[in-house]
C-alpha cells in the first residue's frame, strides 16, 4: 500500500481498505491523468460531490496559479533581456533533456546501421513536417508507422 493509502486508509480510516483499492485500480485504467481520478474517486467515498471537487481543486490549483503567475512574468518581462535569456535557456534544455528522452526510448530498437538510418530518415520528415509545414501530429504519426511497416517489409524480404 502506498503512503497516501496508509494515510487514508490506516491513519484517518477515512476509506475502508477494499474501496482504497478499487479506486487506485480504477484510476491506472481511466484516460488522462491518474491522479486526478484517483483524488476524485477518494473525494466522492470521503465526502460525495464536495469532496471530489475539493480533491481535484487541491491538486490542480496550485498548480495552476503557478502557472498563470509564470506567464505574467514572462508576459510582463518579454522586452527584458535578462527575463527573455531565463526563457531561452529554459526552452534549450527542455529540448535537449526531450532528446535525452527520445534517444533512450528508440536504443533498444536501434541495432545495426540500417534501423540507425530508417530512424534519422523517418525522424526528420517527421520534424520536417511539423516544423515546416504544420502538419498535425497524427498524420505524422501515420505517415511515419506506414513508412516504418513498408520499409521493414522491403527488408524482410530480401
Amino acid at each position: 500500500m502506498t503512503v497516501l493509502g496508509r494515510e487514508l486508509v490506516k491513519r484517518q480510516q477515512w476509506i475502508a481498505e477494499s474501496d482504497y483499492e478499487l479506486v487506485f485500480a480504477v484510476a491506472r485504467v481511466t484516460p488522462g491523468t491518474s491522479i486526478i481520478a484517483f483524488c476524485a474517486a477518494a473525494g466522492w467515498l470521503i465526502l460525495g460531490w464536495m469532496g471530489a471537487m475539493a480533491a481535484v481543486f487541491a491538486l490542480t490549483a496550485p498548480s495552476a496559479i503557478l502557472a498563470v503567475l509564470l506567464l505574467q512574468g514572462i508576459d510582463s518581462g518579454a522586452s527584458h533581456p535578462a527575463v527573455m535569456s531565463i526563457v531561452g535557456a529554459t526552452v534549450a534544455a527542455v529540448s535537449g533533456m526531450m532528446g535525452a528522452t527520445v534517444l533512450i526510448i528508440v536504443r533498444p530498437f536501434i541495432k545495426g546501421a540500417a534501423p540507425v538510418v530508417r530512424t534519422l530518415i523517418i525522424g526528420s520528415g517527421a520534424f520536417l513536417a511539423s516544423w515546416k509545414f504544420n502538419v498535425n501530429p497524427l498524420p505524422i504519426l501515420a505517415a511515419a508507422t506506414i513508412a516504418s511497416l513498408l520499409w521493414g517489409y522491403a527488408e524482410s524480404s530480401r
